[in-house]
C-alpha cells in the first residue's frame, strides 16, 4: 500500500492535507508534518515514525532544497 506524506514549514501541511481529504474523500494513507511550529528545530524523530513502514512512502515537501526536504533526505 501507498503512504503519501506531506511536509512543509508551520502548517501548510496539514491544511494540504486537509484539502486532499475534502477533495477526494482520502484520509487514512496521507499523513503530515508540520516543521518548527512547536519550539524545536528536531524533527528527525517524527520522521522516522512516518517512515518506519514496509509500505511505499511517496513525500512531497514545501520547497526543494528546503530544511524539511534536507531532513527527508537522509532517508532515501
Amino acid at each position: 500500500m501507498r503512504k503519501l506524506v506531506i511536509a512543509s514549514h508551520s502548517t501548510l501541511a496539514a491544511g494540504f492535507k486537509e484539502t486532499l481529504g475534502f477533495l477526494t474523500g482520502i484520509q487514512n494513507p496521507i499523513s503530515s508534518l508540520c516543521a518548527y511550529v512547536e519550539g524545536t528545530d528536531d524533527i528527525d524523530e517524527k520522521i522516522r515514525e512516518l517512515l518506519d513502514t514496509t509500505d511505499e512512502v511517496i513525500v512531497l515537501t514545501d520547497m526543494a532544497g528546503g530544511s524539511v526536504n534536507q531532513k527527508f533526505f537522509t532517508y532515501i
